[in-house]
């Protein structure tokens, strides 16, 4: 996806929703003018932009991740093969591939990953193959642009759910297909902030009114009980150091991550979602 890729689907003011004048980032309805951090094109004024970075710098957790962030597939490799996290249900990878490099796709809160050739990337961190720097409750695009759009692991992360969940479906076209994934039995884990948990009902209600036509187990129960099980050792033996307890939290996952394969089984049997790590849900806009 090149920036003229970008330019050709065309920004819409965040503020106003006038069309962007897509080489200098202005408004002429509103004469708001936004501006480029990094060679990205940005969407979030100096003050939020200020926020964000200072939150996630004051946690040691985030900032160690975020430098690694910077080789996506040596990060993804590394902490899918040792964190104990399979994946048993349909990814968001899966559901892109779907859909033909024309077509148009929005990955909603996408970390470095270029997860299909023509997914526009949008995210609050400028990492590698980030395409916009935006807040997913604000998207600087017009209605109706995106053939499907992906928000995964991302609802628990915002603290106005419902305001992101209408963002995504007024840029998604009628008819378009909603991908999404978050949380429901997992310790906190702030990037920059940890704000809820959700089921698949919970998922749903946030785009009440319009069709749920696939949902599923994204990562089952083995999964949620050792992310649990290695944090309530992390805690025994860390003695309240909290630094201590982030550090062994990731040393107890290591001899418990090949157990993850029993998802395999566990994920597919009956009442799997009520304990799952994370169920994911697939929301058709209505006409």
């Amino acid at each position: 996806m090149t920036e003229n890729d970008i330019r050709s689907i065309g920004f819409a003011c965040p503020s106003c929703r006038s069309a962007l004048d897509a080489a200098t980032l202005s408004c002429a309805a509103c004469g708001t003018v936004y501006g480029r951090h990094q060679g990205v094109p940005c969407f979030l004024g100096p003050d939020a932009r200020a926020a964000i970075e200072a939150a996630e710098k004051s946690d040691r957790e985030n900032a160690f991740k975020n430098f690694f962030k910077r080789w996506p597939r040596f990060y993804r490799f590394t902490t899918r093969l040792i964190i104990p996290l399979v994946y048993t249900g349909l990814t968001s990878e899966r559901f892109l591939s779907r859909y033909s490099r024309d077509e148009k796709l929005l990955n909603v809160g996408s970390g470095p990953y270029l997860i299909h050739p023509g997914t526009v990337n949008v995210d609050l961190f400028p990492f590698p193959n980030v395409h916009v720097l935006a807040d997913a409750s604000a998207l600087p695009f017009a209605d109706g642009t995106f053939d499907a759009v992906c928000s995964d692991q991302v609802f628990e992360h915002v603290p106005n759910p419902l305001a992101v969940a209408k963002e995504v479906l007024r840029v998604t076209k009628p008819g378009g297909l909603i991908y999404t994934a978050a949380p429901f039995i997992f310790p906190l884990h702030p990037s920059p902030k940890d704000y809820s948990r959700w089921s698949k009902d919970g998922l749903a209600e946030l785009f009440a009114g319009h069709d749920s036509v696939e949902s599923g187990v994204l990562i089952g129960p083995t999964s949620a009980f050792l992310f649990v099980f290695s944090m309530w050792l992390a805690t025994i033996f860390s003695f309240g150091i909290t630094p201590l307890r982030k550090a062994l939290w990731y040393v107890f996952m290591v001899p418990l991550f090949p157990l993850k394969v029993l998802d395999f089984v566990y994920a597919r049997l009956p009442g799997a979602e009520d304990i799952a790590l994370s169920p994911y849900l697939i929301i058709q806009k209505r006409v």
